[in-house]
């Protein structure tokens, strides 16, 4: 009499546990490329926010040259077309020299979160003459 155990070393297929093994692996390197995706979409974002500042200061100070003049240190304002960032113009310091006095300002484009530490998304340094008092 022939057993039907005898022939199952001849039967080719998948146990149980190598088919929940496979799908555990699988489901490992899917979050693992969900997450590496997810991280490389909030640097682009970042990225793109930071080129936007970049141009928003670079407009700022654009129109305060054909002005003639800048705002007063301490002024911050909020920017048009924009979820809430500001402009603000903070005092670096200045340099007695004999017989000039120059000053150096900073305009930094900010995302205010509500407490001290807003987010600088760009921040450039500009040079005055007359100290930091903000104006030409």
């Amino acid at each position: 009499m022939s057993n039907a155990f005898s022939n199952s070393s001849a039967r080719r297929g998948l146990t149980l546990v190598e088919v929940v093994a496979g799908l555990l692996l699988l489901a490992t390197l899917l979050t693992a490329v969900l997450t590496a995706f997810r991280t490389h979409a909030t640097q682009i974002r970042r990225a793109r926010e930071r080129l936007q500042a970049n141009d928003m200061a670079n407009e700022l100070l654009r129109g305060w040259q054909a002005q003639g003049a800048m705002p007063p240190i301490g002024t911050q304002k909020l920017l048009d077309g924009t979820d809430g960032w500001a402009w603000r113009i903070a005092a670096n310091g200045f340099i007695q020299t004999e017989p000039v006095r120059i000053g150096s300002v900073r305009v930094d484009i900010v995302r205010p979160d509500g407490a001290a530490n807003d987010e600088i998304l760009s921040s450039v340094s500009v040079v005055v003459p007359g100290g930091t008092t903000g104006t030409k």
